[in-house]
């Protein structure tokens, strides 16, 4: 007992001491900076004399205070919890907070990774400190958010930090490995349990001392009401109240030390995937089935920080998503329970693999992406002001733009379309949770008469075709400013437009395939086809437009991001064009100037469009600059393009062996022999596939091959109509194969 008190005393006699380290950060660098800022250094030459007295003999009040938080926590989850608990708890909760993180303004993961605990011993006591410190927050759930949880909270993750960094991270040992998720998974599941209770306007003090009010006044109470004094007027600046002495809202505080620490463990595993000493196998530290579905939620409430839950959730699900190899499942043996079970930790009484988790986990991501592009992202700019007023300026955190974040969703829903296959964007009319997840009213029965369940995929799709066409025609009013230098909104903008290029492309394929499958058909409405088609011609007019804007000198500027979006228009070009009769593409312009002839006149201008688009893929591969493991398709983009050109070319060919060849082929063929167009191309293309086929892996070859291929076809079937010089320039290139 009396050793205890000594420590009791020693503990509030270390509120005294400053946590400052002796280096300060260099003149004029700025500070401030979370997680997920980068910038900002303080570097630690020598331990702060809160840190000795905090580690010195062998760490006793590091041990001393731990017992502390234990002590609360046991406590209160039998329901006995005390006075003389609760002030222990703000103690302890305080003197940890003067000793990890008195800058929490200025929190900087590679600071702390410098920081690690100097023994195995202080690690120990550190690891079952965090360990208290989370059980209290989980104790305390039902409880009015105070001072003393954002305190925890900050605490929690730092101590997640140091216990994640040092020589155990690097270690190739897997249990090690284990060890260091499981403090994130641990952290984040308890700081979100917490965050079920955010109100409440009596101080934790006097909760925890009303009842012995009116009793006798004893020591206990005197003690209790001195500590209670003591850590009032030792509130750690920019914590407690503002300048007006205005209390301050505690909620908004722990939601802020939340959202550090998500940033915080995003940083810190993209930093290990990125290590060249073995990082980048390190595992995700997952989250519990509680604090994904809690991000969900928040991100769907009108709260000052909804925009960033929203994000860093986006983030995390993105990171989430399984590599399949080549010897992995094929597409139609994948479901969505694999990427359930890969983004939720076990052991947290879900059902990872069950169909009814992972009916809850589809409907919960549809409703997340579907709020995020039709409400987030049109309100960006307010959600972004809100957010930057609700945190001091040194804890500002990012704010996204529109552009940004709808670029991010539409990244994220091509990548699980692609991984699983879209039925995961369909509605399930017999799942229960579906409501409780969808967060505006359904159109009613009429509407479900009319697109079934395919609803949800069809105004996805009808969503990435319109942001597909806006985004093209922003892209054009950047090059008619005949601006050569990119800035980071270019970047957004063409990660946008490219996103949605490969939705389009996606949601082709499929209305091939359900065309070839009576099967897939029976579940698709007339009115949802219909739907899907109108969607796809309006990409594709867009594509068409764009190329026929196109100025000729664009296409040799090199810088301007006209090559990424090129290459997304050809993809879309491509591969509905494949799709699409040669007579319905290459119609002759209309003289009907009525609105029903519009669509006609769309189609007659699709062949100087692709003639522009042909000169393009030229270009780009003179100018030999798209290297790196990018798929083979993107390095070329004309052969995106192949299938339509040999559409042409072989019904060109028939007509003319018919004599009766139409007027819109001729025109067709006219703007393909324009300046050698179709022939530069092809030749420089098979000469460039020659080369990179006897330098290429394995792997790559048989795309080459198959390119190659149908490039021969396009060969024979054109030397039947082209010149003479045109067609011996062709087979020389062809021969490079032989």
């Amino acid at each position: 007992m009396a050793d205890d008190e000594r420590l009791l005393a020693s503990l509030v006699l270390l509120l005294r001491l400053s946590p400052d380290a002796p280096a300060a950060a260099p003149a004029g660098e700025e500070i401030g900076k979370t997680a997920a800022g980068g910038a900002g250094f303080r570097e630690e030459d020598a331990p702060s004399p809160l840190q000795d007295a905090w580690e010195g003999n062998e760490g006793e009040l590091l041990c001393f205070a731990g017992r502390l938080v234990r002590h609360y926590a046991n406590c209160d989850e039998g329901g006995t919890a005390s006075a003389t608990g609760g002030v222990y708890l703000r103690l302890a909760a305080r003197a940890a907070f003067l000793r990890y993180a008195p800058h929490f303004h200025e929190m900087d993961v590679q600071r702390d990774d410098k920081t690690v605990p100097s023994s195995e011993r202080i690690r120990t006591y550190e690891r079952g400190l965090s360990t208290s410190i989370l059980s209290a927050l989980r104790a305390r759930a039902s409880e009015a958010m105070e001072e003393v949880d954002v305190e925890m909270a900050w605490v929690a993750q730092r101590l997640a930090v140091r216990l994640s960094s040092g020589s155990g991270a690097k270690s190739t040992d897997q249990e090690v490995k284990s060890s260091h998720s499981n403090v994130w998974t641990e952290t984040i599941d308890a700081m979100a349990a917490r965050r079920c209770k955010k109100t409440g306007d009596v101080p934790f003090r006097i909760a925890a001392s009303k009842d012995d009010a009116t009793s006798t006044q004893n020591d206990e109470q005197l003690m209790v009401q001195t500590l209670n004094a003591i850590l009032d007027g030792n509130a750690p600046p920019d914590a407690g109240a503002d300048g007006g002495g205005k209390r301050e809202d505690w909620a908004t505080q722990y939601d802020a030390s939340l959202m550090t620490c998500l940033q915080a463990y995003l940083q810190l595993h993209l930093q290990a995937r990125e290590s060249e000493n073995g990082g980048g196998e390190e595992p995700l530290p997952l989250w519990t089935q509680r604090a994904l579905f809690g991000m969900v939620r928040w991100s769907q409430q009108n709260h000052t920080l909804s925009l960033e839950a929203y994000r860093l959730a986006l983030q995390y699900l993105r990171l989430c998503i399984p590599c399949f190899g080549s010897g992995g499942p094929s597409l139609q043996q994948r479901s969505l329970a694999q990427y359930y079970a890969s983004c939720v930790a076990r052991g947290d009484g879900a059902e990872n693999n069950s169909l009814e988790g992972a009916e809850e986990f589809a409907t919960a991501i549809r409703s997340f992406v579907f709020h995020g592009l039709l409400v987030l992202a049109n309100a960006a700019a307010d959600a972004s002001k809100a957010m930057a007023e609700a945190n001091t300026s040194k804890n500002a955190l990012p704010t996204p733009s529109s552009t940004e974040l709808r670029g991010d969703i539409y990244s994220l829903v091509l990548e699980l379309w692609q991984v699983f296959g879209p039925e995961w964007i369909m509605t399930n009319t017999t799942g229960a949770s579906a409501n409780d997840w969808w967060w505006f009213p359904s159109g009613g029965k009429e509407n479900e008469h009319q697109l079934g369940a395919t609803w949800p995929l069809c105004t996805l799709v009808r969503l990435a075709a319109g942001e597909f066409r806006l985004g093209l025609g922003r892209f054009m009013a950047f090059l008619e400013r005949e601006e050569t230098s990119t800035d980071d909104k270019d970047a957004e903008l063409i990660s946008e437009i490219d996103a949605c290029a490969g939705i389009v492309a996606e949601a082709t394929r499929l209305m091939t395939s359900i065309a070839e499958d009576e099967d897939s058909l029976s579940s698709w409405s007339p009115d949802a086809i219909l739907h899907i088609r109108t969607s796809l011609e309006d990409a594709l007019n867009s594509t068409v437009q764009y190329f026929n804007s196109l100025p000729e000198e664009s296409m040799k500027r090199r810088g301007s991001g006209s090559d990424e979006i090129g290459r997304s228009c050809c993809l879309v070009m491509g591969t509905i064009a494949a799709e699409l009769e040669a007579d319905h593409l290459f119609a002759p312009p209309s003289l009907d100037a009525s609105p029903s002839a519009d669509k006609e006149r769309g189609s007659s201008l699709f062949s100087p469009a692709l003639g522009s688009a042909i000169r393009f893929c030229d270009s780009i591969g003179n100018c030999g600059d798209a290297v790196g493991t990018i798929p083979y398709e993107r390095q070329e983009p004309l052969a995106y393009l192949l299938p339509c050109i040999m559409s042409l070319v072989s019904n060109a060919a028939s007509q003319q062996g018919e004599g009766k060849a139409s007027e819109g082929m001729e025109l067709a063929l006219t703007n393909l022999q324009q300046g050698n167009c179709l022939v530069l191309a092809l030749s420089g293309f098979l000469r460039r596939a020659a080369s990179q086929l006897r330098e290429s892996a394995q792997g790559g070859i048989p795309t080459i091959q198959s390119m190659v291929q149908l490039c021969a076809l396009i060969v024979d079937e054109y030397t039947q109509i082209a010149p003479e010089a045109d067609s011996r320039e062709l087979r020389r290139c062809l021969a490079l194969f032989a």
